[in-house]
């Protein structure tokens, strides 16, 4: 709320933005690659499914939270402060644990070991500590050749 309402004409995601989405789409899309063909969760073949369709939905969780900050700002600036945030995170994987653990049938799915909840947790737990890395090296980036310097490498607002 701090920044001015943008032009009716300019794009909703700019440069930046959609770089960041792309990342972090494409790194999920690898981990649940990774996880179909090589069950990096160590599930049981009957939990296969079940790992799957957690590790996804917990993903789209986690993700949330990186998109609370869409500039290069850390997503834990401010985090404990949106409690309706976290209050849908909590009820969103309760009724998942729910679905998973007592009503699995009617979604073809099978009850898992709490070991698999965890892994899945820490596995999808890896996009914020991945989007917190980019955003890390871009704030580095921005701050080293973000400025505007003359051909010496100083601020070009200084004058001999």
């Amino acid at each position: 709320m701090t920044q001015k309402p943008a032009p009716r004409n300019e794009s909703i995601v700019d440069r930046k933005t959609f770089l960041r989405i792309a990342f972090n789409g494409a790194f999920i899309s690898a981990v649940m690659v990774w996880q179909y063909l090589h069950n990096f969760l160590g599930a049981l073949p009957e939990e296969k499914t079940s790992a799957y369709f957690t590790l996804f939905i917990v993903f789209q969780l986690f993700n949330a939270f990186n998109c609370r900050k869409l500039s290069a700002e850390s997503t834990f600036k401010n985090f404990g402060k949106n409690k309706i945030m976290l209050g849908a995170f909590a009820a969103v994987f309760a009724a998942h644990v729910l679905i998973v653990e007592i009503l699995y049938k009617p979604f073809g799915l099978f009850p898992m070991r709490w070991i698999i909840w965890v892994r899945c947790l820490f596995a999808a737990l890896s996009v914020v500590a991945v989007s917190e890395a980019y955003k890390l090296v871009y704030r580095a980036l921005k701050k080293n050749f973000g400025k505007k310097t003359d051909i010496r490498g100083l601020p070009a607002s200084v004058k001999e």
